[in-house]
């Protein structure tokens, strides 16, 4: 392939993923790192990331300001969110680490009103190191999809998952904040680990979807033909 061809193609495939990638959808931004006893930030937006201006909470679509946040501590404790409040663009919880280890914080929303033909389920997670860990894995998971790593304390090396198992050799969408002109892509290794192109900077966020067709199925009173199911992860490059 000549050069002409080969950045007509990498044109072409930038094009179509703009158009996959950069829609609406839920996000969770935390701070990485935190300590025992101080209180942590967990902040919930919705919007296009690759706008930059998130949609502000007053006009947030049907019904998923009302989204179920989730605390796993790192003895696998669960605990609900529920006191939160909001600022102009975002919903803010927090919690306080009693133990070191790593704290995960997740939400998995179906949307109450079918929007065109689709039946939407909002998820995202993100976690929070505290102190050092004596299990340096964790896994961000939701449906079919799974985020796995080995050494927390390494969080750009991260295996990519399907149905429990690595994916490897697979293409997928990095939304970068702010940045309406394209979508970039991410690729896994034989191993499944995420390969980041070199020279990103910035952050970024790695939109997952699976739009499955059925049949002129119902909820809430709406016929659909798409359950479209989308996991977010934002990641700081």
């Amino acid at each position: 392939m000549n050069a002409k061809l080969s950045s007509l193609v990498v044109s072409f495939m930038l094009v179509m993923m703009s158009v996959a990638a950069g829609a609406h959808t839920m996000w969770i931004e935390v701070k990485g790192n935190g300590k025992i006893g101080e209180a942590q930030g967990v902040r919930v937006f919705f919007g296009d990331y690759s706008w930059g201006n998130p949609t502000k909470t007053a006009k947030w679509y049907s019904d998923i300001a009302e989204y179920v946040l989730v605390l796993t501590a790192p003895d696998g404790t669960t605990t609900e969110l529920q006191d939160r409040s909001k600022d102009s663009v975002a919903y803010e919880s927090s919690f306080v680490p009693k133990q070191a280890g790593v704290y995960k914080v997740s939400f998995s929303h179906p949307v109450k009103d079918v929007y065109k033909d689709k039946k939407l389920t909002y998820a995202a997670a993100a976690y929070v190191l505290v102190g050092k860990p004596k299990d340096k894995a964790v896994t961000l998971s939701e449906g079919k999809f799974g985020l796995v790593w080995k050494d927390v304390a390494q969080k750009k090396q991260v295996i990519y998952m399907e149905d429990g198992q690595p994916k490897a050799n697979v293409s997928l969408s990095l939304v970068k904040e702010g940045d309406k002109e394209q979508t970039y892509s991410v690729n896994t290794d034989s191993k499944g680990q995420l390969v980041f192109p070199k020279g990103l900077k910035g952050n970024y966020l790695l939109e997952l979807t699976d739009s499955e067709k059925v049949y002129k199925t119902e909820f809430n009173g709406k016929e659909y033909e798409f359950d479209y199911k989308e996991f977010t992860y934002q990641i700081s490059l």
